[in-house]
């Protein structure tokens, strides 16, 4: 279980950093072994900040994204590849840009073998990033083709920034994830409770492709669907009907079950 924030401006300003704090902070509950975050700033240039621990504990870094136009952040719970080797934290590259992922690659081992990569990290996200870089499309469809080769019972919330030209990729399928729009951008994160009344919820089994330019401020440019979350089974509960995938979990050190209390616990 991670959790995922993020930012685009809808002009010439960087990010309100109080707002960001509290998104950050209200986010952290989903993950706290490890931190970072990737971002454009005003000159169009990328920077690339993770290291292990608690966000909470390293707030004072936000001050290098005020000026920022696109940022990413995430909060990491380990599943696979220790957060004391600090590669195998978020972001990760994706075909000259950066991303951050909160799920799980339960296929990762089948993926590897299938697009013959060579991961430099043992995090399993690694491997959604790698496979954008075999692809010769447009950022939202690159997205598209590589998150819909992740096992379909996967959930799944991504996003993406790049540099030439400024680009936010935000992909949803079935993992919580809000936005909510304020006077000086876009704001996305996975808990909802960060945001002003809660935000609103970012569309399931989509992908959005934003834009910022000097001139033009921020757009939206495209967006596509993916194949629909699709869980392995469903079970009855006292009330109604609960999903709960009941394969196995790939984390660091191997497989365990993870389906219990009849909840799902995937995210």
């Amino acid at each position: 279980m991670c959790s995922i924030v993020g930012f685009i401006a809808r002009q010439n300003c960087g990010p309100n950093l109080w707002r960001l704090r509290k998104a950050i902070l209200a986010n952290e509950i989903r993950g706290d072994d490890a931190h970072g975050m990737a971002w454009v700033d005003a000159n169009g240039r990328f920077n690339v900040y993770k290291r292990p621990g608690s966000f909470k504990d390293h707030l004072h870094v936000l001050n290098a994204v005020a000026n920022a136009r696109v940022v990413i952040c995430h909060m990491r719970k380990t599943t696979q590849g220790p957060e004391e080797h600090n590669i195998n934290n978020h972001p990760h590259p994706c075909d000259g840009g950066w991303f951050i992922h909160n799920g799980i690659i339960s296929n990762y081992s089948d993926l590897l073998k299938k697009w013959g990569l060579m991961p430099s990290s043992e995090c399993d996200s690694e491997v959604i990033g790698l496979i954008t870089g075999r692809l010769n499309k447009g950022h939202a469809f690159q997205w598209q083709d590589a998150i819909n080769e992740v096992a379909i019972d996967d959930r799944l919330a991504i996003m993406a920034i790049y540099n030439r030209p400024c680009r936010l990729v935000v992909a949803k399928r079935g993992n919580p994830l809000s936005w909510w729009k304020s006077a000086e951008g876009f704001y996305f994160g996975s808990l909802g409770n960060g945001f002003p009344h809660r935000g609103r919820e970012f569309r399931d089994n989509q992908i959005a492709e934003y834009s910022w330019t000097r001139k033009g401020g921020c757009k939206r440019v495209r967006t596509v669907a993916l194949k629909p979350y699709t869980p392995s089974y469903s079970y009855q509960t006292g009330t109604g009907y609960s999903r709960c995938r009941t394969g196995s979990r790939y984390g660091y050190g191997g497989y365990s079950t993870y389906c219990t209390g009849g909840s799902s616990s995937v995210s």
